[in-house]
């Protein structure tokens, strides 16, 4: 595997690296800096979108927007048009801010509480029909979550940075779960 430099750019605080496949663009953002970034296909040139709070969960849409994670809430972004517009304000119960967020096979979306200091945290469901739901009360700092199927059962897997990676049977069309399980033990790191 050879591993290379994209761009000629520093970013203070990068996450929410995401490939969008319709769109051929690399997505990402700079927490430090509140923004968007993107490079289009192999030109290798970064596009820079401000935001009005620091983004976090950045998940493309299939008609080209994307849904952010901002200080308020889940926000649509259109990258070519420079607007930012309020999706769904988080749930009282969340106790804060999102952090990394993901798409399922359904178009709901996994995402959790940004947990920087000592505290609880949480993962939650969110469809764009049905609200918010609380998916595990028990995760710190939610982080790279991703649904699929593994070994034949639909699975979401959420990484805790203060813990492990957990696996769930996973059911999209309710968010709903079943028992979590270590899927990446992170004890001696």
């Amino acid at each position: 595997m050879d591993i290379s430099r994209v761009g000629e750019f520093t970013l203070g605080w990068g996450e929410s690296l995401v490939w969008d496949e319709q769109r051929e663009r690399l997505y990402f953002v700079d927490c430090a800096a509140q923004a968007l970034h993107w490079i289009d296909g192999d030109d290798g040139r970064l596009h820079t979108l401000r935001q009005p709070s620091m983004p976090a969960g950045v998940v493309p849409t299939t008609d080209g927007l994307l849904v952010v994670a901002l200080h308020d809430g889940l926000h649509l972004v259109d990258p070519d048009d420079g607007t930012t517009g309020l999706l769904a304000r988080y749930p009282d119960e969340l106790g804060g801010r999102a952090n990394d967020a993901c798409a399922d096979l359904d178009g709901n979306l996994v995402t959790g509480k940004l947990t920087i200091g000592p505290g609880g945290g949480s993962a939650w469901w969110y469809s764009a029909k049905r609200g918010w739901r609380l998916l595990d009360p028990d995760i710190a700092n939610t982080n790279g979550p991703a649904a699929g199927v593994l070994d034949g059962v639909m699975t979401l897997v959420v990484g805790d940075t203060s813990a492990h990676y957990y696996a769930y049977p996973y059911e999209p069309s309710d968010g709903t779960v079943g028992p979590r399980r270590i899927f990446g033990d992170m004890t001696d790191l």
